[in-house]
């Protein structure tokens, strides 16, 4: 389990790839396996469903739930003034 400073920076990480991909979404997994790819760290499963439940209890990121299938992230949609 990753301290609270950890967890921020996982989250950032995430944001850091949806403001470089705007469309993206994908399961967890996927998250942890593309997204944060690049950073050539790998992540335990549970650091990144952590970091995302963070980002999304924050409204930065939306879960999509989908029946016996485990839930879709992507960049949570923003009110424009």
């Amino acid at each position: 389990m990753p301290r609270d400073d950890e967890g921020e920076g996982l989250a950032e990480r995430i944001l850091r790839y949806l403001d470089e991909h705007s469309t993206a979404a994908d399961t967890a997994e996927g998250v942890r396996t593309w997204w944060l790819l690049e950073e050539a760290s790998p992540e335990s499963i549970g650091d990144v469903e952590q970091a995302l439940d963070l980002l999304v209890r924050r409204g930065l990121v939306a879960r999509l739930e989908r029946p016996d299938m485990p839930p879709i992230y992507r960049r949570a949609r923003q009110d424009r003034p």
